[in-house]
């Protein structure tokens, strides 16, 4: 993390995190170049706020991770969402994570391991917990199984409506 760079909207929103504390959501912005994070504590330091704030907000900025969506004929099917934790999530973690996971989605789930992969899985909807180069990453994900399908259907349907409005014109 000492070698990445914060650019101008990246430094504002990790000194706007810092200054209001913990509570406050992280601000989205863009990765470019820019300042790295002890020249962002140097700074910090300059106008009152600790070097460990300014660490907390800039890995807050870091988890944030990245979504991505399945799409079939241009229209979302399912949804994902990766997040890099940058360290390892303990067995007591990850089981209250499963905890919370069956009680957002009222489901309960079956959780299996696979060496260091963990997966908590109901249906199309999954929770898969990875090992990763700085630690775990958690990937969400839900799909529709049967949209393909029924989109398929609904065009064929459409096909043959205007067919028949032709043949019976």
């Amino acid at each position: 993390m000492a070698d990445r760079r914060y650019n101008d909207e990246e430094a504002a929103a990790i000194f706007l995190t810092a200054a209001a504390g913990p509570e406050t959501p992280p601000v989205s912005v863009p990765r470019n170049e820019g300042l790295t994070l002890g020249e962002l504590q140097d700074i910090g330091r300059e106008v009152g706020i600790a070097p460990d704030a300014v660490t907390r907000a800039a890995r807050s900025l870091d988890l944030r991770g990245r979504a991505a969506s399945r799409t079939f004929l241009g229209l979302p099917i399912g949804v994902e969402h990766t997040v890099e934790l940058n360290r390892w999530l303990t067995d007591e973690e990850w089981e209250r994570l499963v905890v919370e996971l069956r009680d957002v989605f009222r489901a309960r789930g079956t959780v299996k391991s696979y060496g260091s992969l963990r997966e908590w899985t109901n249906g199309n909807l999954h929770a898969l917990l990875e090992p990763f180069a700085t630690g775990h990453r958690l990937r969400l994900g839900t799909f529709k199984g049967n949209a393909r399908t029924s989109m398929a259907a609904g065009l064929a349907t459409l096909g043959v409506g205007r067919g028949l409005s032709q043949y019976m014109a």
